[in-house]
């Protein structure tokens, strides 16, 4: 008897994961290799700050599975949004406060990693695209 196991969203989640942290790191240094020190920790720092509510968000969200827990998976994703937000305005007021950084590069590197959210579960997910 042959045993098949599908892929699931939630094999999908520590890909998803770790392919942000990886092209955060590629941007990091081709953006320290074309300017300087300031301007990688610039677009790390932005990078993060998209990318770690994110984290926080798919890890509160995706606890429960099934279709009995419904209830429960509806009120994790409203409060991981909750929680997301403001997580999100803390580390971009930490950052921009304390923080010496290039702020034109710090807000692209921000706005590409909530492109990179967007992006690559669906690049991820390609076999299903049919």
């Amino acid at each position: 008897m042959l045993i098949t196991h599908k892929k699931g969203p939630l094999s999908l989640i520590p890909k998803l994961l770790l392919s942000q942290f990886v092209a955060a790191a590629v941007i990091t240094t081709i953006v320290w290799l074309a300017m300087d020190g300031r301007s990688a920790k610039s677009a790390l720092l932005g990078l993060l700050c998209g990318m770690l509510p994110h984290s926080i968000f798919a890890w509160y969200v995706f606890r429960f599975h099934g279709a009995d827990q419904v209830q429960l998976i509806l009120k994790s994703i409203y409060r991981g949004e909750a929680i997301k937000f403001f997580v999100v305005a803390l580390l971009v007021v930490a950052v921009l406060k304390f923080v010496a950084v290039v702020h034109w590069i710090f807000i692209t590197a921000f706005s590409v990693a909530l492109l990179l959210q967007i992006l690559i579960p669906i690049l991820i997910n390609y076999d299903n695209w049919d």
